[in-house]
C-alpha cells in the first residue's frame, strides 16, 4: 500500500490500482435503524406502528420516546445525534444514548431525525414524521358552532 491509500496488483492482464480509502469508508458507514417509537396518552404507554403510513396522532400525545439501534461492525462507540423539527433549533450533541425523549409536544407535524457516528463515518439520517392533532375544540368549526349557539341562544 501507497501512502495516498492506493494498492497495486497485478495479474495476468497486467496491472490494476484500488483506492483503499474510498472502498472502505463506503463499506462500514453505520446503518441506522428504529427499535420501538412509544407515545404516551394521558401517562398510558402505547407502540407506534412503525410500518404504517398513518402518523396521525391524538391531541392527548403529549410525549414521544424513541430507541434506535446501530449496525456497525468496526467501531465500539456509537454516538447519536437527535433533531425534532418543530421543537430543535440545532441537532444535539453526539450522546452514547440511543434513545431520546420528547415531551409537552403541542399539535402539529413533526419530523424526527436521528443519526448515528462510529467515529470516522456519519449514517444516513433516519426520519420519521407524524403530527399530533388538535383538540376538537381548537378547530375553527367547532367556535363556529359555539358563536352560532351564542348568538341564536
Amino acid at each position: 500500500m501507497l501512502s495516498n491509500n492506493k494498492i497495486w496488483l497485478g495479474s495476468n492482464e497486467g496491472i490494476v490500482s484500488v483506492n483503499y480509502s474510498d472502498n472502505y469508508k463506503e463499506a462500514y458507514k453505520p446503518k441506522l435503524f428504529f427499535a420501538s417509537i412509544e407515545r404516551f396518552d394521558n401517562l398510558e404507554k402505547k407502540h407506534f406502528n412503525l410500518n404504517s403510513s398513518d402518523n396521525v396522532l391524538d391531541y392527548s400525545t403529549t410525549s414521544i420516546n424513541v430507541k434506535v439501534a446501530c449496525v456497525d461492525y468496526l467501531s465500539k462507540t456509537i454516538t447519536y445525534s437527535y433533531f425534532l423539527e418543530g421543537v430543535d433549533r440545532k441537532w444535539s450533541t453526539g450522546s452514547e444514548s440511543s434513545q431520546v425523549s420528547y415531551s409537552n409536544l403541542k399539535p402539529g407535524s413533526y419530523t424526527l431525525k436521528i443519526k448515528a457516528f462510529n467515529g470516522t463515518e456519519s449514517s444516513k439520517i433516519l426520519e420519521y414524521k407524524f403530527e399530533i392533532e388538535k383538540p376538537y375544540w381548537q378547530n375553527w368549526w367547532f367556535l363556529l358552532a359555539v358563536m352560532a349557539a351564542i348568538l341564536i341562544g
